[in-house]
């Protein structure tokens, strides 16, 4: 039977202090309750679409799905009404604001939630095992910076290095594509080509370039692989040499990380990027994406 109502909401989390989840829950003033977010479909609109948009429209926060949860069927007076529910992870830091539908929102640990919240369903919701795994589950994207000029014929300090025209077309592509990852955070080496690399990427999602010294040329190898796992629960972008990613690389792997390349090694042209997945804190796959294709030279 199909019901009266339909709705869609979302489970939003994130790692909170230490690593634990925190889940983002709303205060209602019409019924005085603390919910999860969600609200009913619009015409047109698909579940996970109405879910995104519900999200926020409700809390402010910009939010990307990664799984479906069990649905939740109930009676709204002589009505019945089906939520569909997803698990969520939030894009950037959002900016709510109250009005008359929701005026507090609030991160809180799932045990907080589970007491806070006020009604059976969304504590079974919380209960999910998969909602605390994604606060440790996440991808961090291992980027080459793009194309610069020659290390030879640069006189200058080679950290100040640029990218070139073909460098900026790539980072441009980069930007487009990763823009489309959910990504949270970047990080870079301090050296003008990779932060270059990235500043399309942040213009585009509002965030910060945070550089990182591990992430430069001739840097500790197994410091940064252990900096990658320590990423568990972002999205994270990190931006460096070819040298530094194929050692990474060849620890993880060596740890029992499954590399997917065409050719089977550590491939790592300029431009290119390796998507490390992480579940529970471990980095288990690792995906080699070549460079963007763009021309040599501007049209």
């Amino acid at each position: 039977m199909t019901a009266d109502i339909l709705a869609s909401g979302g489970v939003v989390v994130r790692p909170g202090r230490g690593g634990e989840p925190e889940v983002l829950v709303v205060h209602r003033p019409k019924y005085d309750d603390w919910s999860l977010p969600k609200g009913k479909e619009e015409a047109g609109e698909s579940a996970e679409q109405a879910a995104v948009r519900e999200v926020e429209e409700e809390t402010g926060h910009r939010a990307r799905i990664v799984a479906r949860l069990p649905d939740a069927r109930y009676s709204v007076g002589p009505q019945s009404k089906l939520v569909r529910w997803f698990l969520m992870r939030p894009i950037g830091n959002g900016a709510f604001v109250p009005d008359d539908e929701v005026d507090q929102v609030r991160w809180v640990n799932l045990d907080e939630a589970a007491e806070l919240v006020d009604y059976r369903h969304d504590r079974e919701l919380l209960a999910d095992p998969r909602v605390r795994s994604a606060a440790r589950s996440g991808s961090v994207f291992l980027l080459r910076h793009a194309a610069a000029g020659s290390r030879q014929s640069w006189e200058g300090d080679d950290r100040l290095r640029p990218l070139t025209g073909k460098g900026r077309r790539q980072s441009a592509e980069l930007a487009s594509s990763l823009g489309q990852r959910g990504v949270t955070r970047i990080m870079s080496s301090a050296y003008v080509r990779c932060v270059q690399t990235v500043e399309p990427l942040a213009e585009t999602l509002g965030l910060e370039v945070e550089t990182h010294p591990l992430l430069a040329e001739g840097s500790d190898v197994r410091a940064l692989a252990d900096l990658v796992s320590g990423l568990a629960g972002a999205e994270a972008v990190m931006c460096s040499h070819g040298d530094m990613i194929p050692g990474v690389l060849e620890r993880l792997s060596n740890a029992g990380t499954e590399l997917r390349s065409p050719t089977g090694s550590f491939d790592c042209k300029k431009g290119s990027v390796w998507t490390v997945e992480l579940e529970e804190g471990r980095p288990t796959v690792a995906t080699y994406s070549p460079p963007p294709e763009v021309s040599a030279q501007p049209r």
